[in-house]
């Protein structure tokens, strides 16, 4: 999950959803000053689901003891996070 504080709120962020917006994104990619990537579609394709693994921890999350808040990739433990990301290189 990605989380930030907005407007004293904690706002939460799925990893799912954002590669769903990162998808979409990268289509638009190129203009005048520069060419848009070769092979776009399947570069947004990938932008898309490029953390499609994360579907389960984000389904699932932990907390966070200390502020009750969902754990990110920067404080979930090795154990939770290394079969996302060896799933996602599948």
């Amino acid at each position: 999950m990605i989380t930030r504080s907005e407007s004293g709120s904690l706002c939460v962020i799925r990893q799912i959803d954002h590669g769903a917006v990162c998808g979409p994104m990268a289509l638009r990619w190129g203009n005048s000053e520069f060419a848009a990537p070769l092979h776009a579609v399947d570069l947004a394709h990938a932008c898309a689901y490029h953390d499609e693994a994360w579907r389960f921890l984000d389904e699932r999350p932990l907390l966070d003891p200390a502020t009750g808040h969902p754990r990110t990739l920067l404080n979930l433990p090795l154990a939770r996070i290394l079969p996302a990301h060896l799933d996602g290189a599948d």
